[in-house]
């Protein structure tokens, strides 16, 4: 395993063996193989200017923030004290792309933000069946011109000790959603000791799952959706001509849901659950769902073929 040492504005031609020899942040993720670390100093760390600059992780590396640039061992950093930051400045598509893995990559102890994508996944999109660990994360203040403000998952995503908060997916249908996460069909996505608060969607203000969700130890709250599900909307696939061929899967345990909001904006659509909008299965053990702002906390939607259901 090798070590890679970074530093925000630091020459590309580094070779990042050392503190003394820090290197960029994109260079040590072309350089870095499967099982490398990479330490990041506090700064501002931008993929550049253009649109399709991103941060890509396409390999099982691990990447830690919250250095000051002196430490010798890992448990010397201190990522709150030490903010290390991956900003799109507002300008970049997507501030951290990650694609599929043998094993799972990991980002620890690091804020992304200002990512503005005008498709899904402002902050971070998880590719290609990837996996993805975020640990000690804040996600903040991204923006989808469709799905998934903060995140958008296509493979298994582990959501560790972060805070997902004022992200926003403008969405461009009916059914566009999850400003904080878009968990996708098919796709897996666990929360444990997390918090989403202050993200918008039209569905889904702070999560939108299509897939399999756990939800443990975590608090959504004061999340906006414009139409349905201010915490959380779990979906169905549909197929022409209106077939339920799969629903979505939400196990929500030792949570809290609370101050969530659905406003149904629309003139077509009857908007519903301010703490979640169910069309497809959701569990709840051991949790609360309390003080939603507008209609039920918890509703269960007839939808063609079936209806959802809340156990």
């Amino acid at each position: 395993m090798a070590i890679f040492y970074v530093q925000a504005n630091a020459p590309n031609t580094n070779d990042g063996s050392s503190w003394g020899t820090a290197t960029s942040l994109q260079t040590a993720l072309a350089t870095a193989a499967a099982g490398d670390e990479i330490w990041l100093a506090q700064g501002i760390y931008s993929p550049g200017n253009n649109h399709t600059d991103t941060f890509t992780i396409n390999k099982a590396i691990e990447l830690y923030g919250g250095f000051t640039g002196t430490e010798t061992i890992r448990e010397q950093r201190d990522w709150e004290a030490n903010p290390t930051i991956l900003s799109g400045n507002d300008v970049n598509r997507i501030v951290v792309t990650a694609q599929s893995t043998t094993d799972t990559a990991l980002i620890d102890g690091v804020i992304i933000q200002e990512g503005n994508s005008n498709d899904d996944g402002g902050g971070i999109y998880n590719q290609g069946n990837g996996r993805l660990t975020l640990q000690n994360a804040i996600i903040r203040d991204n923006q989808a011109a469709d799905d998934g403000g903060g995140i958008r998952n296509d493979g298994e995503l582990l959501i560790v000790n972060s805070s997902i908060i004022n992200n926003t997916a403008i969405g461009t249908s009916e059914t566009s959603g999850g400003g904080g996460l878009l968990n996708t069909v098919s796709s897996s996505v666990t929360i444990v000791s997390s918090t989403f608060s202050g993200n918008t969607a039209p569905n889904g203000g702070a999560i939108r799952n299509d897939g399999t969700l756990n939800l443990t130890n975590s608090t959504l709250s004061g999340n906006l959706a414009l139409e349905s599900g201010g915490g959380l909307v779990n979906t169905v696939n549909v197929q022409p001509p209106f077939t339920v061929v799969g629903s979505a899967t939400a196990t929500i345990s030792n949570s809290t849901l609370t101050n969530n909001e659905a406003q149904n904006t629309s003139e077509q659509a009857t908007a519903v659950g301010g703490g979640i909008a169910n069309f497809g299965g959701v569990t709840v053990t051991n949790s609360i769902i309390a003080g939603y702002v507008g209609y039920d906390d918890i509703v269960d939607i007839y939808f063609c073929i079936g209806s959802g259901a809340t156990s």
